[in-house]
């Protein structure tokens, strides 16, 4: 039945209540804890987009999903409209995240270079006087991937040097506390047939890119940004470790980098977008909802639910991250692996791309570590990921497998198999490749992909064993082994954990009807 002013009341009005809420009091936060009062510096990255979009994502999830369901609607109509709220919330509080940075940074002119130590820092700078000291330039290599396959990459070059009033300025290394950096960035393809090639082509850029840098002019610039807490700040700083006593500089150095336009025109038309896309985003997200019939009963019935009831109904899917009968072994590695990415993420890693550096510190499987007696990263490595993409591909796959294997293994069975098909997958990484650095759970899981298909074969009294094979074989093992020939994905490792799973499964599941069967 349609009914206009229901779907206003219980549905529209109280999600345009919280999003404004939530936007308010984010950005509340923000502003009170990182740009007023500097009590903490997370990543740029994390406090301007990762956050806001995982807050959207939970918004939608939580509280939007289970009011759009009293509509009389389509599944795939409805899961439309929860997307729609993660936009309807998130780009607006991304971009208020971005006016408010620009809107309350300061601005601090300045004759020379030298003086930048005699004020507060602020995120602007204007200098009249500079010279930028290029004997002593430094410059960093970053690679990232272009795209969600890792078919192309993106290859930039950080260059940075001194700033200071005259080349006769300094006395010793240390005492050149300002540099200002510049990028160059060059796209790749990155498919295996590219990497005999690669390799010269990324040396002709840098090249390149030094050449271009030396004959390039800063001078006609004086307006400022102070670079903070963010990736492109963490490359200057690994350039600066090259120079000279690189390590003390960086304890104390500002990085500047040149802004376009003025600083009466650093918002540029934020707040315009910010305006626009709220509206336009809650004026469609209600006219697809407004003429809608509505669940009469249905609300009626929940609107009747006590809190806990209510949370419950709410929840949906998260609730498989809790560990409980059928599912506890899968619940419990999901909820490690998620733990271990929002650990690194919290100290400053990047969500959705981690940097060598990064995942090297969390544990990453690297045969040159290895080789010098750090053993423990065969093990570590099954737990840290290249990012959230990364994860939640590893995740499903692993719930896909997890929900059979587990009315056949015991918790323990399953996760001393898991992590010993997982440390051979690591092994098999390490032997095949020289200087590959590797991360993920995929060859642990594969392992267990092995396993469920030698069950298979042995006929093992498994009810969903019809499902493991056509699951396992068509939407995992198959996709996972074909990208491995077309991308630079770590198959050594897939294929190392899907036969030591498989030749495992093998011996150890006839031992064990024996044993049952016997005892």
């Amino acid at each position: 039945m349609k009914s206009p002013k229901k779907v206003l009341k219980h549905i529209y009005l109280p999600i345009l209540t919280a999003t404004v809420v939530i936007i308010g009091l984010y950005t509340l936060a923000h502003y009170l804890l990182i740009i007023q009062y500097h009590l903490i510096e997370p990543k740029e990255i994390l406090v301007d987009l990762f956050l806001p979009m995982g807050i959207a994502a939970l918004f939608a999830y939580l509280f939007v999903r289970p009011k759009v369901s009293f509509l009389v609607v389509k599944d795939k109509t409805e899961d439309f409209l929860s997307l729609i709220s993660v936009f309807a919330i998130g780009v607006p509080l991304i971009i208020m995240q971005l006016y408010i940075n620009t809107e309350n940074g300061k601005l601090t002119p300045l004759k020379s270079t030298t003086e930048i130590t005699q004020h507060p820092r602020t995120k602007y700078y204007q200098i009249d006087n500079y010279y930028a000291f290029k004997k002593f330039s430094s410059f960093s290599v970053s690679r990232k991937s272009a795209n969600r396959y890792g078919t192309e990459i993106w290859i930039n070059v950080h260059f940075t040097c001194p700033m200071v009033d005259t080349t006769q300025y300094y006395g010793s290394m240390t005492d050149l506390n300002v540099w200002i950096g510049k990028t160059y960035g060059q796209r790749f393809p990155n498919h295996k047939w590219d990497m005999k090639e690669q390799p010269e082509k990324i040396q002709r850029f840098i090249d390149k890119s030094i050449k271009e840098f030396r004959g390039y002019n800063f001078h006609p610039q004086n307006y400022f940004k102070r670079l903070t807490n963010s990736e492109e700040r963490d490359n200057f700083i690994e350039a600066i470790k090259r120079v000279p006593q690189g390590d003390e500089i960086i304890q104390h150095v500002t990085i500047l980098e040149p802004e376009e336009g003025t600083y009466a025109t650093r918002n540029g038309s934020k707040l315009a977008w910010l305006i626009g896309t709220f509206l336009g985003f809650q004026l469609l997200f209600f006219l697809l909802i407004y003429n809608r019939p509505i669940k009469t009963r249905l609300l009626s019935k929940y609107q009747k639910l006590d809190s806990s009831e209510k949370i419950k109904q709410s929840i949906g899917i998260i609730a498989y991250l809790v560990p409980a009968k059928g599912r506890f072994a899968t619940s419990l590695l999901v909820d490690i692996n998620l733990l271990v990415l929002l650990v690194m993420v919290a100290s400053g890693t990047n969500l959705m791309e981690p940097s060598s550096i990064d995942l090297l510190h969390w544990g990453a499987n690297f045969r040159p570590l290895v080789e010098q007696g750090e053993w423990w990263r065969l093990f570590t490595s099954i737990f840290v990921h290249a990012g959230l993409v990364h994860l939640v591909l590893n995740m499903f796959a692993l719930v896909l497998i997890g929900i059979f294997l587990e009315e056949a293994l015991s918790l323990p069975e399953y996760l001393i198999l898991y992590l010993l098909t997982g440390v051979i997958s690591s092994i098999s990484s390490m032997f095949f490749h020289e200087r590959t650095l590797s991360v993920g759970a995929s060859g642990a899981i594969m392992g267990l992909y092995g396993i469920g298909l030698a069950m298979i074969l042995l006929n093992n009294d498994l009810k969903k064993s019809r499902g493991i094979l056509s699951i396992g074989l068509l939407v995992i093992i198959g996709p996972t082994l074909f990208m491995g020939l077309i991308a630079p994905v770590d198959n050594a490792a897939h294929l190392g954990g899907l036969i030591s799973g498989f030749i495992i499964g093998l011996i150890y599941i006839p031992i064990k009807k024996y044993l049952l069967e016997t005892s």
